[in-house]
């Protein structure tokens, strides 16, 4: 019997949440502030994206041919691994607080850099591209959301200082 791999579970359990965030986007109601964009655009594209994302791992990993269990798996290999998701659930945690008192564009640009930093290889790692690539996209997204969606973003203390 072919045994399924971690990532067919993850897939299912993302296709879920994703079905349920879909159901409860539609439950938005209208706004009258801006008819741009219906309010629940956003939440319905992420959560389609999750949905789509999530049926293309479930996908691959039953096309995937079966892996033994590796019992010589390297405890240390596991343990960093842990290590890796509980830093960037804590760097996930760290950019909310951070919105709400140094505003988005830092918010999201610590969150990047230390996220991007996690997640790169070590022989890969490149502080300034690491910080150009964080920068890029926060200024990307920021300009994104206020000039095509019209949407203001939480200008924190520096929004406060600046003007």
């Amino acid at each position: 019997m072919k045994r399924k791999s971690n990532d067919f579970y993850c897939g299912l359990v993302c296709l879920l949440v994703a079905a349920a965030y879909l159901l409860a986007s539609l439950q938005i109601g209208q706004s009258k502030v801006s008819n741009t964009f219906p309010p629940n655009t956003l939440p319905l594209l992420f959560g389609g994206l999750l949905a789509l994302l999530s049926l293309i791992l479930i996908i691959r990993s039953a096309r995937a041919p079966a892996r033994q269990k590796d019992e010589q798996e390297d405890a240390g290999v596991r343990r960093r691994r842990a290590i890796s998701v509980a830093l960037c659930i804590a760097d996930f945690f760290l950019c909310w607080l951070l919105m709400q008192t140094a505003g988005f564009v830092v918010a999201i640009f610590v969150f990047l850099e230390v996220l991007l930093f996690l997640l790169t290889p070590k022989e890969r790692r490149s502080w300034w591209k690491l910080t150009l690539l964080s920068l890029i996209v926060t200024l990307g997204v920021y300009l994104l959301f206020l000039h095509a969606f019209h949407l203001i973003l939480p200008r924190g203390v520096l929004g406060t200082l600046l003007g």
